[in-house]
Parts: C-alpha cells; sequence; structure tokens
C-alpha cells in the first residue's frame, strides 16, 4: 500500500477470455466510488466494470481510499542569495521568511526549515529601490499550498 493512494483488496483478479482481447488487458477499472464530506478512510465493496466476451474470477473489490486530515504548518526559513559575486556579502532584511502550508497532521512534526529554500537574486540587485524580490525555490511534496511572506526585502551590500 501507498501512503495516501486508493487500493484495492484483492489487488488482481484472473481473467479469461479470447488472447485477443487478453492481450490488450493491463487493468480492470471499478465502478467510481463517490462520497461526499470525507473525513475518514473510505472502505466500500465496489463493482468491476464488464469487459465484453471477457469473464473474471470476482465481480467485486473492496475500494480503499485512505483519507488524512491536515493542518496548517508555520515555519521561518532563512532566506540565501543566489548570484553572488565571491567578494561580496548580501544582507538582507528580514533575513528570513514566514512559510505557511497545509500539511498532513501525521507529517506535522517531520515538516521542517531546511526542506525549504528562500532565495534572492544578486543579479536583480536594484540600489534605487533597495528591495529584492523573494523567491520560494524548493519545498517538499507534503508541503501543499506553501505561502510566504514577505515577498519582498530590503538589503545592504558589503565587500
Amino acid at each position: 500500500m501507498q501512503k495516501g493512494f486508493a487500493f484495492t483488496i484483492p489487488d488482481s483478479i484472473k481473467v479469461f477470455g479470447p488472447k485477443i482481447i487478453m492481450d490488450t488487458i493491463h487493468w480492470i477499472s471499478t465502478e467510481p466510488v463517490e462520497k461526499k464530506r470525507v473525513n475518514d478512510t473510505i472502505r466500500k465493496l465496489t463493482d468491476l466494470v464488464p469487459i465484453r466476451t471477457l469473464q473474471y474470477s470476482l465481480d467485486q473489490v473492496n475500494v480503499v481510499i485512505p483519507v488524512e486530515k491536515f493542518t496548517e504548518k508555520t515555519l521561518s526559513v532563512p532566506i540565501e542569495a543566489v548570484n553572488l559575486p565571491g567578494n561580496l556579502i548580501l544582507k538582507t532584511f528580514p533575513g528570513y521568511i514566514t512559510v505557511s502550508a497545509m500539511v498532513s497532521v501525521n507529517d506535522y512534526n517531520k515538516l521542517v526549515p531546511n526542506q525549504f529554500r528562500a532565495v534572492v537574486n544578486f543579479n536583480e540587485v536594484n540600489t534605487k529601490t533597495k528591495k529584492l524580490k523573494v523567491t520560494l525555490v524548493k519545498y517538499p511534496n507534503s508541503a501543499l499550498n506553501p505561502k510566504f511572506f514577505p515577498k519582498n526585502v530590503e538589503f545592504i551590500i558589503e565587500k
């Protein structure tokens, strides 16, 4: 069983029929499983979709659709400068962004700042505005719909 993916019990059945049709079969579909207001794992005995001239060892399988509860997590992620010449130091103010993302309750404690990467690009330095755009260039798949602020930061360049 792969976390977060629907599966059936049993995971396979025997199929009987003409070889010309059997050679083209890679899977057998179930009838759709529809539920509203889902808040727990779904388990439902479901019919298999018939294919003309084929017979199945079973007409139904149990479909299991794992459902997880989600919550929001907020983290402070340091801002890094990219494309910075080796003889310069760029400091941003603030030096961190605040990232908020939806995460499953089971993964809440596994989500940590070093899974994220926020950068400012030295090539975009504008000494008149003294602002740089922050880009969130890396975040884990377990962090859904990440949002961050500030979107722009002030900076100073030191030699």
